[in-house]
């Protein structure tokens, strides 16, 4: 970027804005550990602009606070599913949350059958997450999030909100996706 101005003047992007400890250029890193923000016995590790916590076994979440008393292993090809036949109405918004891990680089995460025609996919290509979403016999609409490798063996957060959005009569649904509390 070159020849930004700010309220019709230019900007030094070389120099600096403020005194924050910083070089020219780079945002502040502060010191997000000191105020110990991992429970649970987690390991803080500073990054720049958050914090990110090594959690033991049993204990999740950005601050390890969420007790994940009976996590599941799959070891290649292993699959668990369950038939919720009418017992759940999915409706907007709807949130879907999942730990993982995997040292895979390839493979399915979780595919979940949403009404009728829609189903929705997270799989593991080139070590990179894929979301997909199939509405009836149109092509899937796939995003690849590939700031990040996750076939690394450290645990991962990922967040799914669905909601719809109305323009008129017309009504269409927008999915909003958060990899490790939005890091990525």
């Amino acid at each position: 970027m070159k020849d930004l101005h700010v309220d019709s003047k230019p900007l030094d992007l070389a120099g600096f804005i403020a005194n924050n400890g910083t070089t020219p250029g780079c945002s502040a890193k502060l010191q997000f550990c000191k105020s110990n923000p991992c429970q649970n016995g987690g390991t803080c590790s500073v990054s720049w602009e958050t914090f990110s916590c090594q959690c033991p076994l049993g204990f999740g979440g950005k601050d390890c606070s969420h007790v994940m008393t009976h996590a599941h292993r799959f070891l290649g090809n292993s699959a668990l599913w369950w038939d919720l036949k009418n017992d759940v109405t999915i409706s907007t918004p709807w949130y879907l949350g999942l730990v993982f891990r995997t040292r895979a680089r390839e493979g399915t995460l979780l595919q979940a059958q949403a009404g009728q025609y829609t189903s929705l996919l997270f799989q593991v290509v080139s070590g990179q997450l894929v979301f997909s979403v199939t509405r009836g016999s149109t092509r899937p609409v796939r995003l690849k999030l590939d700031q990040v490798q996750v076939a690394d063996g450290r645990w991962h957060d990922l967040q799914l909100e669905l909601r719809d959005v109305r323009s008129g009569r017309e009504m269409r649904y927008v999915a909003t996706l958060r990899l490790d509390f939005g890091l990525f």
